[in-house]
């Protein structure tokens, strides 16, 4: 897995008395599509695809089905396509941080909107004081991963730093400050900056495009399985 970050990334925490949790966002506009993302992203996706496979994530995502165990018989949910669906039945919940804010438990359907409804004029604050670097993010995601029941979780949570990420700010950019991209690849681990002189969007320039494909050239391979 590779990390690529434009200046459009926002990683901020969101507070509420019972909730703490990081949210990252890339794109120009909060609810853009990453199939518009590409569209705005120029040259480089047509570059891109001369040496590797793009694939744009974007819901609702169908997970193919499962095999469960020697007898062939599909696990969870299957459709008619023989694809594997969510129960739309099933209970959607919140992680909610104890009142000593040393663990988190899971929540139900009230928490979850108790959680919105804090964690939005929030993300407003953050965004309108120009997207400031927060290292709480960190210490966040590191206590989420070790009590909401992952295994290994110190070695999850080390390997997320290890990946690779390249990140791209403008100096022109209006939205997000170049400071609070710059602290966000010095502390997230194995950060690779290049600033452009341009603003907000993704640069189309050759010489850009370029350092892209070198930073995939450079990792991809390290790290995809042979």
């Amino acid at each position: 897995m590779l990390m690529l970050r434009s200046s459009a990334l926002l990683l901020a925490t969101l507070h509420n008395p019972h909730l703490a949790t990081f949210l990252t966002f890339r794109s120009t506009r909060l609810f853009m599509t990453l199939k518009n993302q590409n569209q705005k992203s120029g040259s480089t996706p047509k570059k891109s695809r001369r040496e590797y496979e793009l694939q744009f994530l974007d819901g609702p995502i169908v997970l193919p089905q499962e095999q469960d165990g020697d007898n062939g018989e599909a696990a969870g949910n299957e459709s008619s396509t023989g694809e594997c669906t969510d129960d739309e039945n099933t209970p959607r919940s919140w992680w909610l941080r104890s009142p000593d804010e040393k663990s988190h438990i899971l929540g139900g359907t009230l928490a979850t909107a108790l959680a919105l409804s804090g964690a939005f004029p929030n993300l407003r604050c953050v965004v309108t004081a120009g997207a400031p670097f927060v290292a709480e993010a960190f210490q966040e995601a590191a206590l989420l991963t070790k009590e909401c029941g992952q295994a290994h979780s110190d070695s999850l949570f080390d390997l997320g730093l290890r990946i690779p990420k390249f990140h791209m700010a403008g100096e022109t950019d209006a939205l997000v400050a170049v400071e609070s991209t710059r602290q966000l690849s010095e502390n997230g681990g194995n950060g690779t900056f290049v600033m452009h002189d341009q603003g907000h969007l993704f640069p189309t320039r050759s010489l850009r495009v370029q350092e892209v494909l070198d930073f995939l050239s450079k990792h991809i391979d390290k790290i995809s399985p042979s």
